[in-house]
């Protein structure tokens, strides 16, 4: 049942490995890896530094997603949701929290690519001369992602109104 649920955040985590071992003998021993608003390049780390963090956020998140469910909402414990009684009422309870698990599953594996995306926009820029981020991939990728996150708030709120 793990696998099941996880198995999206499986190929994340595969493909973000294969991206760091296709990029990491063509780079400099000393990355940019932050850029101001024009794409320059204003902070830099050694390759190894940069590459560990890109390793362990991705292993981090993929563990986040594979144990999150096993917490489970507990008795007692708070979140906001929309016309909350109605919608944990016993009868609706299992259903609601099917949903929510779901949705949230889908908008963390919608990050773990937004970061993907960025990590591949930072490997590029590191190839070129001079070194520069296209901020307009940056700033398309960046405007889908917010675009998608107010989506699925109106869902949200549409799905938990009061019938």
């Amino acid at each position: 049942m793990i696998l099941q649920r996880i198995w999206p955040f499986l190929v994340i985590l595969a493909l973000g490995m294969v991206q760091l071992a296709v990029y990491y003998p063509q780079l400099p021993e000393t990355m940019s890896v932050h850029f101001n608003k024009d794409g320059l390049a204003n902070g830099w780390s050694s390759r190894e530094v940069y590459f560990s963090i890109q390793i362990g956020l991705l292993v981090v998140l993929t563990g986040i997603a594979a144990i999150a469910p096993l917490w489970g909402l507990k008795p007692g414990m708070k979140f906001r949701l929309p016309n909350r009684e109605y919608w944990l009422a016993e009868e609706r309870k299992e259903a609601t929290m099917a949903w929510i698990e779901n949705s949230y599953r889908k908008l963390f594996l919608l990050s773990m690519i937004l970061m993907l995306l960025v990590s591949e926009q930072v490997l590029r820029a590191n190839l070129s001369q001079p070194v520069r981020l296209d901020s307009t991939l940056f700033l398309v990728a960046l405007g889908i992602y917010f675009l998608i996150i107010a989506a699925w708030l109106i869902r949200l709120f549409r799905r938990f109104r009061r019938p």
